[in-house]
């Protein structure tokens, strides 16, 4: 997590009952060809809380991007939550 200078603060809910790990990605652009990974592994819970922090640097090349939350279960299965941020 970012810890200096301006950031996105990322908040969300990570909840399973059997939980193997989340990963935050951020993409440019309303369907991004292309993911960032800017946190590898939430392995805890999480509610309402914040996921991850951003540096504000990483959203200089455009003004709308894609959040995108993947939960992994420890069967295997991922679910995915999507949040458009706009920018300017």
């Amino acid at each position: 997590m970012w810890s200096g200078g301006p950031a996105v603060k990322i908040i969300g809910t990570v909840e399973t009952d059997q939980l193997a790990g989340a990963s935050v990605f951020i993409g440019a652009g309303e369907d991004p060809r292309e993911w960032k990974q800017v946190i590898a592994s939430i392995k805890g819970p999480v509610k309402a809380g914040v996921l991850s922090a951003v540096k504000a640097a990483h959203f200089k090349r455009a003004t709308v991007w894609m959040i995108r939350l993947v939960v992994r279960h420890k069967n295997g299965k991922t679910q995915e939550a999507r949040f458009r941020l706009t920018l300017g």
